[in-house]
């Protein structure tokens, strides 16, 4: 580096006391030369400069961060968030004049649905002199799994009551059916589409019911069941019927009949649904005997009835 020689008078010889460059940051340094003139005869003069390698260009990015999207696990999916911040978001960066430092400002996610969150990062890649880029990209938990139902729902049958079993039909309704659910993101929610029973035989009546396991983020799974109030006790009779006798009038004693029947009809007992009386009556059967007094006496059987009939007299 040494300046050209002017000669004025005389020769003038240069030297310089340059040793080596400090060593600053990166790749860059300085140095402040002196510079010696000096003539044939050893005068001299001097004069300083300054030599510097100065770094002023930031890294380049090469490959920006790029956003990732993990299934919830429940728990923050923490391993696969530190590896995503580790790896600066899958960013690359290089520098002419020295190594890259990778930070970032992440601090937590946002607090989504269930276990679910998302954060924008940015990503600053630093050269040794301070210059800096930045990349950003987002990190997100996301519940796109329905609950998974471990047990289904199962029918249910009860006995009539005749009230409408009121009390059973709501514990079956508020336990889903007897269904289960779990999610890996978080809680469930149970709903249910029953409306009102069918309206079968006497109090009976069925419901098929879809249960709805829906979680935080409104993911749902279903199960289906039915409720059924089924009839299958016998009325209970708790008068019976008893036998009548009426004396002969040589008709048929069809009023008697007719209107003595109903008093053999067992008191009706209400339970679970009105009760209907049927008979298998035919025909009374009626035998004359002639004695030799010619008196005659009747004899009648009386039968259990499907249906009045008018009495046949025999010659």
């Amino acid at each position: 580096m040494v300046a050209q020689q002017q000669r004025m008078h005389g020769g003038v010889t240069w030297t310089n006391n340059f040793t080596a460059l400090s060593d600053l940051c990166g790749a860059t340094g300085s140095a402040t030369v002196i510079f010696t003139a000096t003539d044939d005869c050893g005068n001299s003069s001097t004069t300083s400069a300054t030599f510097t390698i100065a770094d002023t260009q930031a890294p380049t990015i090469g490959t920006q961060a790029s956003n990732s999207t993990v299934e919830c696990d429940g728990n923050g999916n923490t391993s696969a968030l530190a590896a995503w911040l580790s790896s600066n978001g899958g960013a690359a960066a290089t520098d002419a004049c020295s190594g890259v430092t990778w930070t970032n400002n992440f601090t937590a996610l946002s607090d989504l649905c269930g276990a679910t969150g998302s954060a924008t990062v940015i990503f600053t890649a630093t050269d040794d002199c301070g210059n800096s880029s930045t990349t950003s990209a987002t990190f997100t938990i996301a519940d796109t799994q329905a609950p998974t139902i471990g047990t289904q729902a199962s029918n249910s049958t009860v006995e009539c009551d005749g009230n409408g079993n009121t009390s059973a039909l709501a514990a079956w309704l508020s336990s889903n059916g007897g269904a289960a659910a779990t999610d890996a993101c978080g809680g469930v929610t149970w709903t249910n589409n029953f409306t009102a029973l069918s309206d079968l035989c006497g109090a009976t009546g069925s419901a098929t019911v879809i249960f709805t396991a829906t979680d935080d983020c409104g993911n749902s799974s279903t199960t289906s069941a039915t409720f059924t109030i089924a009839d299958t006790q016998a009325p209970t009779i708790g008068t019976q019927a008893s036998n009548s006798t009426v004396e002969c009038d040589g008709n048929g004693n069809t009023s008697a009949l007719a209107h003595g029947y109903p008093a053999m009809v067992a008191q009706q007992q209400r339970m679970r649904s009105g009760v209907t009386w049927t008979n298998n009556f035919t025909a009374l059967m009626i035998y004359v005997v002639q004695p030799v007094q010619q008196r005659s006496s009747l004899q009648q059987q009386t039968i259990v009835v499907t249906a009045v009939q008018q009495v046949q007299r025999l010659p």
